[in-house]
């Protein structure tokens, strides 16, 4: 199909009238509007679904994070695959050196305005882009005071409720604004907020696991931008290690995917096995508005490749919890209070030995 064709139902009488009189048919003027009506309310479908069918011809593709460990490894795969890459670039950071420079577009930035709104660069690098590839995430520590002076998380620019949270609503508003009609993004499995792992990190990490699953609800509400969440397991340079010599069988693993964020073991995960996913999903329609937990498990897979394993998915059918950033809180302070009892009873205990 001429994906000029989609462009065909417009709202204005001219174009029903030409209609009409090429046919020629001559209804009475009721039903000439009726039939404008019908093409007002279809164009924003239309509209979409042209951008959808160039997205899946000739994806075009932003990464956001690109020069981490992760976004590197995205950017090399992209490029491996013929995919032009844009790519939005901190002005303190570094251009990595394997970069082609005839292959990837730089945009110097950041990720939002003073104000949470997107920043200009963040346009500006989505302009023209199908797909926008978000692998960045908060690395700020928790400081003791966070835990009374909570006003930090809305006024630090490097909190997880910044980077994780509001930074999301600022790229779907990006999006909308430059008709980018997918954002691939990558989280982690944070539904269960008294987990050992969700307590520790959200205790050490300004509640980044929280904040990362208050982004993925803004991306599922979402009607006008498609998403693709994947939640991998712990990220490793090199995975699965080399087989030790000890003549034992080696039993090979495989990447797993769980949709509607369903429930894997925790497992380590190579960037490349990621960055490679993404690649999948980027190429497969299959991936809209998929939660996918992707870890690594032993055995024989039902389907042989990734791509296949990408290809069966089905979009989100279960309804996630609105909001959990309450219950992540309250887990970690509730470890708090207990780590605090416990070690104020051992320092009570070591006085009365030291002096009594």
């Amino acid at each position: 199909m001429d994906l000029r064709e989609l462009d065909e139902p417009r709202v204005d009488g001219l174009v029903v009238s030409q209609r009409l009189k090429r046919t020629g048919n001559t209804f009475p003027s009721t039903i000439a509007w009726l039939i404008l009506l019908v093409f007002s309310m279809s164009t924003t479908t239309t509209t979409r679904r042209r951008h959808m069918v160039a997205a899946a011809l000739s994806p075009k593709v932003a990464v956001l994070g690109g020069t981490g460990r992760l976004g590197r490894a995205t950017v090399l795969e992209l490029l491996k695959n013929d995919i032009p890459v844009s790519c939005l670039v901190r002005p303190s950071s570094s251009v990595p050196s394997d970069w082609p420079s005839d292959k990837v577009t730089v945009v110097r930035g950041e990720l939002m305005d003073g104000a949470g709104k997107p920043s200009a660069a963040v346009v500006d690098v989505l302009n023209g882009c199908t797909h926008c590839v978000a692998v960045y995430g908060a690395t700020r520590k928790t400081k003791i005071s966070d835990f009374w002076d909570q006003s930090v998380e809305d006024t630090d620019p490097t909190h997880a409720k910044q980077l994780n949270y509001e930074s999301m609503k600022a790229l779907v508003e990006a999006c909308k604004q430059t008709n980018c009609s997918q954002i691939l993004r990558i989280t982690g499995k944070g539904e269960d907020p008294t987990s050992f792992f969700s307590v520790l990190i959200n205790g050490l990490g300004s509640f980044a696991k929280g904040w990362n699953y208050e982004g993925e609800q803004v991306l599922r509400e979402q009607n006008d931008v498609d998403y693709t969440i994947i939640r991998p397991g712990i990220m490793k340079e090199d995975y699965p290690p080399p087989p030790k010599d000890d003549g034992k069988p080696v039993e090979l693993e495989y990447l797993e995917l769980a949709e509607n964020g369903g429930d894997l073991p925790v497992s380590a995960v190579s960037y490349q096995q990621i960055a490679q996913l993404l690649v999948d999903c980027i190429l497969n329609q299959q991936s809209k508005r998929v939660t996918v937990t992707a870890m690594n498990v032993k055995g024989k897979p039902a389907l042989p490749t990734v791509k296949e394993r990408v290809q069966a998915l089905h979009p989100d059918s279960r309804k996630f919890p609105k909001s959990l950033i309450d219950e992540h809180k309250m887990a970690v302070y509730k470890a708090a209070t207990r780590v605090t009892a416990v070690v104020t009873v051992l320092l009570v205990g070591l006085i009365k030995l030291i002096f009594f």
